[in-house]
């Protein structure tokens, strides 16, 4: 996820000359399509408003200006061909191969990307992004690592490098929103009696406690008709389910963040046999800290999580063990 972000060519190589003066910094680079000619924007790509505009000419374009607060950044022009993310800090600011180099931050982030290409294993992001927010613990580079690069940690990794920061990161929006599902997720930990919720669609309610802690293994997935990797998911969980279905085991889908009727639509047209709560929305994943989805969980016959976060081989090898006993 993390690679996917920044290698779609959203970060794109900028220029930038000397600053002058504090505050003031120049941006410059070269858009692919060495035809067009017209304005092109930055925007600060958290608040979403235009924060600067030049004119591209001969394919190249520059821009100057000041900034107080150095900002998360993004140009974004398909007839200029050009698509890339930045931090507008103070200085020269060059963007060439898809990294913007030439500033302090822009070049800690620059390492950063290269380092995370190199990365082959989930656990080798956690000392790329200790390391960042050893420096960055109160500033925008740092906000953006915990925002855009956060889901390739450990919830419980990513909340103690999050308590080590600033308010420039601790009083975001995205951030305190993460804490509520960090918290979530520690009240549903392998180990913890499960937490019920109820769910109302066409006149009926439905609670995760009409399956679960009914005396079988229940495995619960929280997916949408959207969810590419939800749907890639399916013939392993449709093995699963055809292999141990019975008095000790069922599935049970739970439609997260989807429109009923899609729902609906993609339970007939993937033929799901297991029974389905419609229309979840957000009171199942708030519940359990959902922060991406497929989330499988799997429940003992009592009730208690076995385990979360489910899929592949781990997936099967959690229930094969679960039957056994």
């Amino acid at each position: 996820m993390i690679k996917k972000i920044f290698t779609l060519g959203m970060f794109a190589i900028m220029g930038v000359t000397s600053a002058m003066a504090q505050g003031e910094y120049t941006v410059q680079g070269e858009v692919s399509k060495a035809d067009f000619t017209g304005e092109i924007y930055i925007m600060d790509n958290f608040g979403r408003k235009v924060v600067d505009t030049t004119t591209v000419a001969g394919g190249k374009f520059e821009f100057k200006g000041n900034v107080d607060t150095p900002l998360f950044a993004m140009i974004n022009s398909r007839d200029a061909g050009l698509q890339c993310a930045f931090i507008l800090e103070p200085g020269n600011i060059t963007l060439a191969q898809g990294t913007a180099k030439g500033t302090p931050m822009n070049d800690d982030l620059s390492k950063l990307l290269a380092d995370m290409q190199t990365v082959t294993s989930r656990d080798q992001y956690k000392p790329l992004i200790e390391a960042l927010m050893s420096k960055h613990n109160n500033d925008v580079l740092g906000l953006i690592a915990v925002t855009q690069f956060g889901s390739a940690l450990d919830a419980k990794d990513l909340k103690a490098i999050v308590e080590k920061c600033g308010p420039v990161i601790t009083e975001n929006s995205t951030v305190k929103a993460s804490k509520a599902a960090w918290e979530a997720q520690a009240k549903t930990a392998p180990g913890m009696m499960f937490t019920d919720f109820e769910v109302e669609y066409n006149g009926k309610i439905q609670k995760l406690s009409d399956y679960v802690g009914k005396g079988k293994y229940v495995l619960v997935d929280f997916w949408a008709s959207w969810c590419g990797p939800c749907k890639r998911a399916i013939p392993g969980i449709k093995e699963i389910y055809e292999k141990y279905k019975g008095d000790k085991f069922e599935v049970l889908g739970v439609a997260t963040w989807d429109k009923p009727a899609d729902t609906e639509k993609a339970i007939v047209d993937l033929q799901l046999p297991w029974p389905q709560i419609i229309n979840a929305q957000r009171i199942g994943s708030d519940a359990y800290g959902v922060q991406g989805i497929p989330q499988i969980i799997l429940f003992a016959p009592d009730g208690k999580i076995v385990a979360r976060d489910l899929h592949g081989d781990a997936l099967k090898a959690a229930v094969e063990k679960a039957m056994e006993q």
